[in-house]
């Protein structure tokens, strides 16, 4: 699981490992037509396999399966990408999709703002029991920047 910004759970350790556990592919929250323009810094090499039109940018918070773990450790791409502005955005999804043919769930596992289709996150200042259901019932697992001085409401699970 890849979480970051001050990332906070809203279930219990044991519920989010039975969740995660059962996940049979990798959950990466999708970007189409975003930051298109980055495809140009993409490694000539990469482009034989990636074109510009499917070319994606992913959220940073996602869940990785150890099958598509093992393809990223044992084949390393990160140089393909050295030229790239914030290569993170693109490079697993990528790598995942056009070099391995993996199958990807394509949603959010860490929610950071109302507008699922807005690219920046909101400081959550004040977490309350009533946006903590809410969170849940829209299928997330974290909720994304809780900071240190967030007043969280205690009985959360």
């Amino acid at each position: 699981i890849f979480l970051s910004q001050s990332c906070m759970p809203i279930y219990d350790f044991n519920t989010i490992y039975k969740t995660v556990i059962l996940f049979d592919k990798s959950v990466i929250g999708k970007k189409d037509n975003n930051k298109k323009e980055r495809y140009f810094q993409l490694n000539v090499y990469l482009k034989q396999y990636i074109s510009y039109k499917q070319f994606t940018k992913q959220q940073p918070n996602m869940v990785l399966i150890k099958d598509d773990v093992r393809k990223i450790i044992t084949n390393n791409f990160t140089n393909y990408f050295s030229n790239m502005i914030c290569p993170d955005e693109h490079y697993f999804i990528n790598i995942l999709l056009y070099l391995f043919g993996s199958k990807i769930i394509f949603n959010q596992i860490v929610f950071c703002n109302y507008n699922l289709n807005a690219t920046q996150g909101l400081d959550f200042n004040y977490v309350n029991e009533n946006l903590i259901k809410s969170i849940r019932n829209m299928g997330f697992l974290f909720i994304r920047k809780v900071g240190l001085k967030s007043i969280v409401y205690e009985n959360i699970f």
